[in-house]
């Protein structure tokens, strides 16, 4: 086991992660996606003056292992354990050499 497909697996020592479902742009899901949930940057929320980003934006936190190979894109949807949807606005990868640990994904939520 490498350092870094041991990170990869951190989400399971983490408080606050919830099971989400990841839907991609063509509409297949994907469920008990790890995901952890969190507020904008500082540099993000000072981009929401400018228009980049709306200040209820939220992120989303999105375990690469638990994607099964999904990779999040721009329209793709993350239904949340209280069925609430969020649609990724923008996707940013983390990753060691060419192990894929998480995506970063800055979410707004759909209004009913």
């Amino acid at each position: 086991m490498t350092v870094a497909s041991t990170i990869a697996t951190d989400y399971l020592h983490i408080d606050g992660i919830e099971a989400v479902t990841f839907t991609d742009t063509s509409g297949n899901a994907t469920a008990s996606v790890y995901a952890l949930r969190s507020g904008l940057s500082y540099r993000e929320t000072v981009m929401a003056a400018g228009g980049a980003y709306q200040p209820t934006d939220i992120v989303w936190e999105l375990w690469s292992a638990t994607l099964g190979g999904e990779v999040p894109t721009e329209g793709a949807t993350i239904t949340d354990s209280g069925s609430v949807v969020y649609t990724i606005r923008s996707a940013v990868e983390t990753a060691i050499g060419q192990t894929s640990i998480k995506w970063r994904c800055v979410c707004v939520k759909q209004v009913a």
